[in-house]
C-alpha cells in the first residue's frame, strides 16, 4: 500500500486554506516517513558537529549525559505538582505558576559537550515521577544566544505512561505522513551522574522551528492546550507561548463565541475561524489511534496555532504517550471511530453533514495512511534499537509492545465495522473542562501513632487540635483521632505515608476522613520548614470525585516527629485548602445518556454540557 507524504517544508498560502509546496508519495514503511519529515531540518540549520538531523534521526539513539550537583539533582527531581495546583481555578485567569525550577548542569549529547545549561523536571500529572523524571534542557540557560543548530532546548519525556515506548514517535509520525503539522521525535538513553534512567523520547519543541517547518514562518501566535476547551470564560486557559497574544485570543474568544451559537450557521461560521479540512483529519486520527488523552478525547494535550495570514486557527498535537489503545481511562462504551469530548469536536458531531465529511476522512486515512505491515515492522525497528538499554522500571516493555501490535493488527476492522453503516452515535459530549475550586481549610496541630495496618477505632486514636472550615462553616466533630499508615493510592502515586485524620461529625454522625499524603523522602521532621502535602477528604464511605466524593487537600505541612517504626509517634502542624471539583472530570461531566446523533430533524439537538 502507497502512503500519500506532504512535504514538511510546504507552508499554507496566504490567499488560500492550506497549500503545500511538494507532494512526494512515498510506499514503504513508517520509518522512512519518519526520515523524510527529519531532512527538513537541514534548510532550518547550519551544519555543526551535532546537528539537528543527527538529534531527531529516528534510526539513531541519542547518548545523553547530564552531569550536576547531587543537592541540585535532588532538588529538581523531587519538585511536585499535585492534582489540585494542576488544575486550580486561577488557571482560568492566565499563565499557570509553575512548580519546577532549572538548575545548572552540563550536558554532553553523543560525545558533544554543553556547558552551563539548565534543566528542570516537566510534566503535568501522569508523567511525573521522581527518579525518572522527563526533562528539559536549557541551552541559553547561561548564554541568552546558545542554540543548537537554533533550538534553545530539548525535551526528554519519560515514557511513563508508555510501556511500549512507541507512543510518541509514532503518533506523531502519523500526523506528518498525512499532510499535518507534529513534532520529529528521536529515542536517547539518558544517565545523570553516571546513574542510567533509561529509554526517554527527545521531543522537538514547540517552539519557532517546528511551527517554521509547518507553516512557514512563526510570526503567528501559539497557545498551549491542557484541560482547557472553548468554552465562555475559557478563553485566557489557553496557555500563551509566544507570538501576538491579543490577536490570538480574539480569535479563541470568537469561536468560543460561534460554538454558542445555532446549528443553522454552525459550520460556515467554524470555517471563517479554523481550517476545517485539516481539522478534521486532526480529530479523525486522534480517533484512529486512540488518543484518549488528547483535545478530542479529554480537552487536553493539544497546541492551537494562529495563523496571521489565513487569521485562522490549527491544532497541532501534543503529550501523545496515551494512545495506540481501544479503550481509554475515561471512556464509557462509546464508538472507537469518533471521540468528541472536546467542544469543537462535538459541536461539529451535531451536524449531518459533518458527521458524513468526517466518515470520509476516517476512511480515507484508513486507505492511505493505515498500514498495519508498516506499522508492525516500526514497532519491531523500534524494539532493537531501544531494547539493550531499558531502565528496571520499564520491565513491561516487550508485554505492551505486543498489546501495541494486537491494537495495530485490529484497529482497521474495528473502524470499518463501525463506519460501515454510516456515521456511528456517540454518547454524551463535551462539559466545562474540569478545574478545583476552593471550599475550605483545615489548620491546626496533630498528633498520633505510625501503624503498619490501619487501626479499626481510628477516631479513637490519637488528638487532633484542629479546625475544619467547609462553605464558610466550621465543622464540629463528636470523636477525632490521628494515625499514620502507609497509603495505597494518591495524586503523589502509591505507597507513600499518609497522616489520617478521622471524625464523626457532630451534625449527623457521619465519619469524615481528612488524609494528608508525604512522600516517603520527606516523612521525617522538617524543622522548622513548611512542606507541600496533597490530600482528600472523604465523608462517608463513598469514593470519587463529585458530589458525595472526595475532595482533594493541598496546603503544608510542618512535620516535628515521623517514623515508620511500629507504634512510633507522629505529630505535625497543618495549613492547606480543602477543594472541590467543578465541571467534567476529564471530559466525563457531559458524558452518559443514551445514544445520540447530534443536529436537528428528529435526530437529537440536545446541546452537549448544556442542561436539558
Amino acid at each position: 500500500m502507497c502512503f500519500t507524504l506532504l512535504d514538511p517544508r510546504g507552508q499554507i498560502d496566504a490567499m488560500s486554506s492550506v497549500s503545500f509546496s511538494k507532494k512526494t508519495t512515498l510506499c514503504a514503511s513508517i520509518r522512512l516517513l519518519i526520515v523524510v519529515a527529519t531532512m527538513a531540518s537541514s534548510l532550518l540549520s547550519p551544519v555543526e558537529a551535532l546537528s539537528v538531523d543527527e538529534l531527531f534521526a529516528p534510526d539513531k539513539l541519542l547518548d545523553v549525559q547530564i552531569t550536576l550537583k547531587d543537592s541540585d539533582w535532588n532538588t529538581a527531581r523531587r519538585e511536585k505538582r499535585s492534582m489540585a495546583q494542576a488544575l486550580g481555578e486561577e488557571r482560568r485567569q492566565g499563565k499557570p505558576e509553575s512548580p519546577f525550577h532549572y538548575v545548572p548542569a552540563k550536558v554532553t549529547i553523543n560525545g558533544e559537550v554543553f556547558d552551563s545549561v539548565g534543566i528542570r523536571k516537566k510534566g503535568f500529572i501522569g508523567s511525573l515521577d521522581d527518579e525518572r523524571p522527563s526533562l528539559k534542557v536549557k541551552f541559553n540557560f547561561s548564554d541568552p544566544d546558545a542554540t543548537l543548530g537554533g533550538m534553545t532546548q530539548l525535551t526528554l519525556n519519560n515514557n511513563k505512561q508508555d510501556g511500549a515506548l512507541v507512543s510518541q514517535t509514532m503518533t506523531y509520525a502519523l500526523f506528518n505522513a498525512a499532510g499535518l503539522v507534529a513534532p520529529r521525535t528521536s529515542y536517547a538513553k539518558v544517565s545523570v551522574n553516571g546513574t542510567p534512567l533509561g529509554i526517554y523520547t527527545n521531543v522537538e519543541p514547540a517552539k519557532g522551528q517546528l511551527v517554521t517547518r509547518g507553516f512557514g514562518s512563526a510570526n503567528g501566535t501559539l497557545f498551549e492546550g491542557t484541560i482547557v476547551d472553548f468554552f465562555d470564560g475559557w478563553a485566557t486557559g489557553f496557555e500563551h507561548k509566544f507570538g501576538p497574544e491579543d490577536a490570538g485570543r480574539e480569535r479563541i474568544q470568537a469561536l468560543i463565541e460561534v460554538l454558542d451559537g445555532p446549528n443553522e450557521s454552525l459550520v460556515a461560521a467554524i470555517e471563517e475561524i479554523i481550517d476545517l479540512d485539516r481539522y478534521l483529519k486532526f480529530w479523525a486520527i486522534e480517533s484512529l489511534i486512540g488518543f484518549w488523552d488528547g483535545y478530542s478525547g479529554n480537552q487536553n494535550n493539544f497546541f492551537v496555532y494562529h495563523h496571521p495570514q489565513t487569521n485562522k486557527l490549527h491544532f497541532l498535537p501534543w503529550g501523545a504517550d496515551s494512545v495506540f489503545t481501544s479503550r481509554g481511562m475515561f471512556d464509557r462504551g462509546g464508538p472507537q471511530a469518533v471521540k468528541a469530548r472536546g467542544r469543537l469536536s462535538s459541536r461539529l458531531y451535531e451536524i449531518p453533514a459533518i458527521q458524513e465529511r468526517y466518515r470520509r476522512v476516517m476512511l480515507g486515512l484508513l486507505e492511505s495512511n493505515w498500514n498495519e505491515e508498516a506499522l508492525l515492522e516500526e514497532t519491531e525497528r523500534i524494539e532493537a534499537l531501544v531494547g539493550d538499554d531499558l531502565h528496571a522500571r520499564q520491565g513491561g516493555f516487550k508485554e505492551a509492545l505486543e498489546r501495541t501490535r494486537e491494537f495495530f493488527a485490529s484497529r482497521r476492522g474495528q473502524i470499518v465495522e463501525e463506519l460501515k453503516d454510516g456515521a456511528p452515535e456517540i454518547r454524551g459530549g463535551a462539559s466545562e473542562p474540569m478545574y478545583f475550586s476552593k471550599v475550605g481549610k483545615i489548620e491546626g496541630e496533630i498528633s498520633g501513632r505510625w501503624f503498619s495496618k490501619a487501626p479499626s477505632a481510628a477516631s479513637e486514636i490519637g488528638d487532633a487540635n484542629v479546625r475544619v472550615m467547609l462553605d464558610g462553616e466550621e465543622v464540629e466533630f463528636k470523636e477525632i483521632g490521628v494515625h499514620a499508615v502507609m497509603g495505597r493510592f494518591g495524586f503523589r502515586g502509591p505507597g507513600q505515608p499518609n497522616i489520617n485524620i478521622v471524625g464523626e461529625r457532630a451534625s449527623d454522625g457521619e465519619r469524615v476522613t481528612l488524609v494528608l499524603m508525604i512522600d516517603g523522602d520527606s516523612f521525617q521532621p522538617s524543622g522548622e520548614a513548611m512542606i507541600s502535602v496533597g490530600g482528600m477528604m472523604r465523608q462517608g464511605e463513598g469514593f470519587g470525585f463529585g458530589p458525595g466524593g472526595v475532595s482533594p487537600i493541598d496546603g503544608k505541612i510542618q512535620i516535628v516527629e515521623a517514623s515508620q517504626e511500629e507504634g512510633a509517634p507522629v505529630k505535625a502542624k497543618v495549613s492547606a485548602n480543602i477543594m472541590k471539583m467543578v465541571g467534567g472530570f476529564f471530559g466525563r461531566g457531559g458524558g452518559g445518556g443514551p445514544p445520540r446523533r447530534g443536529g436537528p430533524g428528529g435526530r437529537g439537538s440536545r446541546r452537549p454540557g448544556r442542561p436539558e
